[in-house]
């Protein structure tokens, strides 16, 4: 009779002690992920054109929800989605183990629901995914050479293309340490590029051209301060642009840059003495030439326009 008292009481604190590790939340192993920062793209004065931000997926276990009714009550203002049709899309997911409600939501709506979601302990329904992202100050201000950024955090036009590594430098998985992307200097110059910009749209706008594509140079240096092409994307709603306002269109159209390239030949003849300022030239609305292997070669001009100087021609 001991015996049995002794074996029904080690019995029973095998299944009190099994009972409790049964109900105890087993802590999860976590791995380490190194953050990668990535580096701000900025204009040659320092003015940031591109900076790293965080966003957040939200994501619900449909069957964690309780109370659909309020639920979405509380949700849907925050997340800027009709109540009706958030209760839908978790109704329809009703077998799914996962949903997401919606993505790329910033900072400061992540940290209203993520109060919301603590303080109604939901915790076990909500899911927040923290994914790289960038917000770009000036908009649609010289996209075609900023370029824009994935949801995984790859760049896939532009600067932030052709920099990548720059920007974000491939992490280590056998040294899982956190790692700094270096800032990106442009030589555009961000105040110019807007005041070029205004003036090309106005020009866009009063002609009624399908497109306008412009590049500013330092003369001394070849630097490219200035870079338009219009149409153009605001790179902040970039998944929203069409194929006309990604195209970057001083890279990929083709130019005749003969009446430009006038001024440097003219420039050459004043600078050489070839010719002054003063020297005159008489246009009479064709110019013929033969070569010495019997081409000849012809020329015409758009009107007469008699005798003229050399700032007179390029004006015509």
């Amino acid at each position: 009779m001991i015996f049995c008292i002794v074996l029904a009481l080690f019995t029973g604190y095998i299944f009190f002690k099994y009972a409790v590790l049964a109900l105890k939340k087993t802590p999860e192993t976590k791995t380490y992920s190194p953050l990668v920062q990535r580096g701000s793209i900025l204009d040659k004065n320092g003015k940031p054109l591109a900076v790293p931000t965080n966003f957040y997926h939200v994501g619900v276990t449909p069957s964690a929800i309780k109370d659909l009714g309020n639920f979405v009550k509380l949700f849907s203002p925050v997340l800027k989605i009709d109540e009706h049709q958030l209760a839908n899309t978790i109704s329809a997911n009703a077998d799914s183990n996962f949903v997401y409600l919606k993505k790329k939501i910033d900072q400061n709506d992540y940290e209203i629901l993520k109060e919301i979601t603590d303080k109604n302990g939901l915790f076990s329904a909500v899911r927040f995914d923290r994914v790289p992202g960038r917000i770009y100050p000036e908009k649609e201000l010289a996209s075609q050479v900023i370029g824009y950024m994935g949801s995984d955090g790859t760049g896939l036009a532009g600067i932030e293309y052709t920099e990548q590594n720059l920007l974000s430098p491939p992490v280590n998985p056998d040294a899982p340490i956190d790692v700094e992307g270096k800032n990106i200097y442009l030589t555009i110059d961000a105040n110019l590029q807007f005041k070029l910009e205004k003036i090309a749209q106005n020009a866009i706008e009063r002609t009624h051209a399908a497109s306008l594509m412009m590049v500013a140079a330092e003369a001394k240096t070849g630097e490219i301060i200035s870079y338009i092409s219009l149409p153009s994307a605001d790179l902040n709603e970039y998944s929203k642009a069409t194929p006309a306002q990604m195209k970057d269109l001083p890279a990929t159209e083709s130019y005749e840059p003969g009446s430009v390239f006038k001024i440097f030949s003219i420039s050459a003849f004043f600078d050489s003495g070839a010719i002054s300022e003063n020297d005159t030239f008489y246009c009479d609305g064709i110019y013929e030439k033969k070569t010495s292997s019997g081409e000849r070669i012809k020329i015409t001009c758009l009107d007469h326009h008699g005798w003229i100087t050399a700032r007179e021609a390029l004006k015509f």
